[in-house]
């Protein structure tokens, strides 16, 4: 039996139940659970907050599921990436938990009442979906609120308010008096009647103003808040990856479907070739693949000692102020080639220095989270890079696997496989590698009462 978003979601919803943690989804779920096109937003009792990344991370054991990411949004919103394998492809249920709901340190919403009164959704012919939603008039202030905050509001989201309008409008205007005065209860009210939201598109501004006179920060919201920023920094939630091999070995071909393949795990992705170049601004070709490196001889010893010097400056600062900073938001980082680089192809460098002194080098700069060697046959590289001699790829071949053994978090790719094969192999490493790294970030932040 094939798993499915839907299979996942069912499965997660039924062990809350079994655990005793009530739930309901909120948002529009009339697609649910057939087609789930993005995440999947859940509220669960503030109470449980605190033992949520214990549940998500027992959740995916027992169901051999990888729990690729956990990203704070909110004091105790999370957002958490379930994966699995359909069709020999990865595949990523992405769910929204939180407790009580917070905007920027203001509780709008608490947790008990968006939980009071679920109903089972249902379809348009009446049968249960197999989860549960908020009563009428709690989902209405929910997803207004959400949407009116957000400063967007489609279609799409103004028909969903106009459905759960008409099934409660005395509860719906209720709540939106709380947050509102008359006038702009009325607005509201009389674009949940008949679906004409313009005028209050066009009152968003303005309606976001009064929410945030009504609502107001409270010490908690305060802490909260300033406990998610330093969780921020002390555990990034990117991922650094390295793809290393001969030219020709096809690095440029996985990388851009290991990219698309992982992108749902990550907010944003960043790829720098060879370096993160921070001291001098990009031209048209700096940091892009260069397609004769060998041209140009090597510099002598003085000038090759201080270009090694230059380039372990430019990673290490370049780490800290670039690479680390994309991690603190959520970004996976991909080096088509890395420092390691000047021990295997110095002339790629025009390096003509010791290799003692870059060896040492190389291991005094900042590692990243994955290194992915691709081996790929000497004559395989030749027919595409027939540039480069027989002899010249069989050796760098050799120092490559050689270099594997001593690198840490690394693996070797038989690249000469084809492409489809060479991805599922590097996705499935590098999946585990996230899976591996979330839980330890969260039983660290558990741990330590973050």
């Amino acid at each position: 039996m094939t798993t499915t978003s839907s299979n996942v979601l069912h499965l997660f919803l039924k062990y809350l139940q079994t655990n005793g943690t009530p739930y309901c989804i909120v948002g529009n779920t009339d697609d649910f659970p057939e087609a789930i096109a993005g995440d999947v937003d859940i509220i669960i009792p503030q109470a449980k907050i605190k033992s949520l990344h214990l549940i998500m991370i027992a959740f995916c054991k027992e169901n051999d599921f990888n729990l690729v990411q956990c990203l704070q949004h909110e004091n105790n919103a999370f957002y958490y990436v379930i994966q699995w394998w359909q069709n020999n492809a990865p595949a990523f249920l992405k769910l929204d938990i939180c407790g009580n709901y917070y905007r920027k340190a203001k509780m709008f919403l608490p947790a008990d009442a968006l939980l009071s009164n679920p109903e089972a959704a249902k379809d348009e012919k009446g049968h249960g979906k197999g989860f549960l939603v908020p009563a009428p008039a709690t989902e209405f202030i929910y997803y207004l609120l959400k949407k009116i905050d957000k400063g967007n509001l489609n279609k799409e989201q103004a028909t969903h308010l106009h459905t759960k309008w008409l099934k409660d409008p005395t509860g719906c205007l209720s709540n939106v008096s709380r947050f509102w005065n008359n006038e702009h209860s009325v607005l509201i009210k009389q674009a949940a009647e008949s679906n004409d939201w313009q005028n209050v598109i066009k009152a968003i501004p303005q309606l976001q103003k009064s929410i945030h006179r009504n609502v107001h920060m409270t010490l908690q919201g305060i802490t909260g808040e300033f406990l998610r920023r330093v969780r921020r920094v002390l555990f990034p939630t990117g991922f650094s990856v390295v793809f290393l091999g001969p030219d020709g070995s096809g690095k440029s071909s996985v990388i851009d479907a290991v990219s698309t393949s992982l992108a749902p795990a990550f907010r944003k992705q960043a790829t720098y070739h060879l370096r993160p170049f921070v001291f001098r601004a990009r031209t048209e070709s700096n940091g892009q693949p260069v397609t004769n490196p060998h041209a140009s001889p090597k510099y002598g010893l003085i000038i090759s000692v201080i270009k090694l010097f230059y380039l372990w400056l430019d990673y290490t600062v370049g780490f800290l102020i670039s690479v680390h900073w994309k991690k603190i938001f959520s970004t996976l980082v991909i080096f088509d080639r890395y420092f390691h680089d000047i021990l295997i192809d110095p002339l790629r460098f025009r390096y003509g220095g010791p290799s003692w002194l870059a060896a040492l080098l190389v291991r005094a700069i900042p590692k990243p989270d994955a290194v992915l060697f691709l081996n790929v046959p000497a004559d395989i590289i030749q027919r595409r890079k027939s540039e480069i001699s027989r002899q010249e790829c069989e050796q760098q071949t050799k120092d490559y696997i050689a270099l594997a053994k001593n690198t840490k978090k690394s693996l070797v790719v038989d690249a000469g496989k084809p492409l489809n094969d060479v991805v599922k192999e590097v996705n499935d490493y590098l999946l585990h590698a996230l899976a591996k790294k979330a839980e330890s970030r969260l039983l660290r932040m558990n741990k330590w009462g973050l």
